[in-house]
């Protein structure tokens, strides 16, 4: 079977097929034949993107992924202090000190829907945390940032080397 689905040459139709695929998500496909379309439209969507935003082919870990599914509503602090078993161990993932065990790994995949794969890396950056403004300063990227600050002594240690965090 051969899908032949419109390529994706422009944002407008980069935007309408993600509100497509959107909208589609969480619902039974009804044959195989839009199973495979919908594939097909969003590898060609997929496609698209990595090519107009190269940075989103720049390497990622768990890290990251945590804070998509943040951003996506998928994940919340006191969902992930139940998986980490507390804020220490929340922190030291987040600020890439410590990996995560395999059972964390599948506690978190299971829980907060997401694929192995993109939580089981190693860190592609050094330890440490950044300061990343997210859209509207969002209540949990400020409770998370406070958390850092508190059990890292982050503010003293910006303070020291004349950074602002």
């Amino acid at each position: 079977m051969v899908i032949k689905v419109e390529a994706v040459t422009d944002d407008a139709t980069y935007c309408r097929i993600q509100k497509l695929l959107s909208s589609k998500m969480n619902t039974p496909l009804g044959t195989p034949e839009e199973e495979a379309e919908l594939q097909a439209l969003g590898d060609a969507a997929n496609r698209y993107a990595l090519e107009r935003w190269p940075e989103l082919s720049r390497p990622t870990d768990g890290v990251h992924e945590i804070l998509f599914l943040f951003d996506m509503g998928s994940v919340t602090i006191d969902g992930l202090l139940e998986v980490f078993g507390g804020r220490e161990e929340l922190v030291a993932y987040m600020t890439r000190r410590q990996q995560l065990d395999d059972e964390k790994i599948d506690m978190i995949v299971e829980r907060f829907n997401t694929k192995r794969e993109f939580i089981d890396k190693p860190f592609c950056k050094p330890a440490g945390w950044v300061y990343d403004v997210r859209p509207g300063d969002a209540e949990w990227w400020v409770e998370l940032t406070e958390m850092v600050r508190e059990l890292t002594g982050i503010d003293r240690i910006e303070q020291d080397r004349g950074v602002s965090a």
